[in-house]
Order: structure tokens, then sequence, then C-alpha cells
């Protein structure tokens, strides 16, 4: 009976896929190829981290930044408007 393995293919120190197979894979692709058995690693997915101390979730993505006030954009309107009338010639 075969044994079902998980390996993941590192690259750039971050799962790249995974690969659930009985086959050994040693052969089975470019040794160029990175694959590091993960079966005894749960929850592991594409894009997590692999350091030497092992594999962690990627790091949550940052909040987007709050969009502008109405004043903020009031007052940019301003400014544009003022540097706008100071290139425009004068009669």
């Amino acid at each position: 009976m075969m044994v079902m393995k998980t390996y993941a293919r590192i690259q750039n120190e971050v799962v790249a896929e995974l690969l659930t197979t009985d086959l050994d894979i040693a052969g089975c692709f470019n040794p160029a190829l990175i694959w590091v058995d993960v079966s005894a690693v749960s929850g592991i997915a594409p894009g997590w981290q692999q350091d030497p101390s092992g594999f962690s979730p990627p790091a949550a993505p940052a909040a987007p930044p709050e969009p502008p006030s109405l004043a903020q954009l009031q007052a940019a309107i301003a400014a544009i408007s003022a540097q706008l009338a100071a290139l425009t010639p004068t009669s």
C-alpha cells in the first residue's frame, strides 16, 4: 500500500503550489524545481512563507488608506486652481 504525501513546490521562499501523490517525485520533475514534503504541516497553502524554522502563513495585507476628506479635496482643488491662475497670462 502506497502512502499519499503532500509536497510543496518552493519558489523564492514561498509555496508556489501543492502536489499530493503516492509517487516518488524525485524523478518526476526538473531537478531545478524545489519540492519539500509538507505532509506533516497542517493548513499549508500556496502563498505560505518558508524559512529555516519552517512554514508560516503570509502576513495579512495592510488596510487600504482612508480616502481624503471633502475638506482635503477642496483644499487640493484650491491649490491647483491657484497654480493654474499663476500660469495663465493676463491680458
